[in-house]
């Protein structure tokens, strides 16, 4: 990790333990990390819609038997591209594993294209950037809830029912992404350092789902980053084994356009979260990665995980420089309670 005075640092649970605290939730407001150890394996898999069935039961099995393996880690979601409804699969694994038996449902599923392998973490995200170029306007917010495949179900209508509604802006890619958070995740949560999320175990499972509505002016369109399902079995009902987030993330090309899909993505958002609250699913925290402007970040983690992370700020950047010369992303003490510049 590159400080603000330049000096460079390893960080690991017995080097720097505070600062590695801090990097494990706290953004880009305490250093610039330049590398990662280790190998591992992963990629992506893009499916046919038809495949929906497949892939909305491996997800379900996977929520429930990722606490036999705590290195495998699985985004899934719809996307509507090129006039269809398609799903893709994002995994990762933290050894260099070929095709480990927590995975086999899923890539025993007929794919379109797989770019699966092992690689570094610098690799793999590098991969994730190539497909989504730069120069297209873009929305991202997020929610957090208990897992339930009923409202996973709720969710993906309310999302559906938006996109028709604005599917003619020139280049739109709308994306319903929905990533499990398993209760062995967060039991790892306080080892090694711990982190400043706020997430006790007794809370998991979750479902991240972030909301991106992406547009593109291109015809030809990379959608590797995107995951893909469709209706899940109706039999598979809560299960209490995860935590999923929940992304909707949109790109379109005409400014014109902005103020529609912004309010599609909202409302996508605030119509999962009513849903939630009225099964008593609803859970506040707050993904960063995939978090709006106007979203409180750091006031999800709790106020004593904000606090902490303030003072640790000023320790190891006592002029403040990554808080105030450093535009974008959210600061420790924005507005809300931590708000992007």
């Amino acid at each position: 990790v590159v400080l603000a005075n330049g000096r460079i640092y390893n960080v690991n649970q017995t080097a720097n333990p505070d600062l590695y605290f801090a990097l494990r939730g706290g953004g880009n407001n305490f250093g610039i990390v330049t590398r990662f150890d280790g190998n591992l394996w992963g990629g992506m898999t893009i499916h046919p819609i038809t495949a929906n069935v497949s892939i909305y039961k491996a997800f379900y099995n996977f929520a429930n038997n990722a606490p036999k393996d705590p290195d495998a880690a699985l985004i899934t979601a719809v996307a509507y591209a090129q006039g269809q409804y398609i799903f893709s699969n994002d995994y990762e694994y933290a050894k260099p594993v070929i095709n480990p038996p927590i995975f086999h449902e899923f890539t025993s599923i007929p794919n379109i294209t797989s770019t699966m392998r092992i690689a570094s973490m610098s690799d793999l995200a590098r991969e994730l950037n190539a497909s989504n170029p730069g120069g297209f306007r873009e929305t991202y917010t997020t929610a957090t809830f208990k897992n339930n495949a009923d409202l996973q179900v709720k969710i993906l209508e309310f999302f559906v029912k938006e996109v028709e509604g604005i599917k003619d802006a020139a280049g739109i890619l709308p994306a319903l992404v929905m990533q499990p958070i398993t209760k062995d995740m967060i039991s790892h949560f306080s080892k090694k350092g711990g982190n400043a999320l706020g997430i006790a175990e007794s809370d998991g499972p979750l479902i991240c789902k972030p909301r991106s509505l992406k547009l593109r002016a291109k015809p030809s369109i990379t959608l590797s980053l995107f995951h893909f399902t469709a209706k899940p079995n109706p039999t598979q009902i809560a299960d209490g084994k995860r935590k999923p987030v929940m992304n909707i993330a949109i790109m379109w090309t005409s400014k014109s356009d902005d103020a529609r899909i912004v309010a599609a993505a909202n409302r996508v958002i605030s119509a999962s979260k009513s849903a939630a609250k009225a099964m008593n699913l609803d859970y506040n925290y707050i993904y960063q990665n995939y978090a709006s402007l106007n979203q409180s970040v750091f006031a999800s983690y709790g106020p004593a995980n904000q606090q902490r992370l303030i003072q640790i700020s000023k320790k190891y950047d006592p002029d403040q420089v990554f808080q105030k010369l450093q535009p974008g992303y959210f600061k420790l003490s924005g507005a809300n309670g931590g708000s992007p510049t």
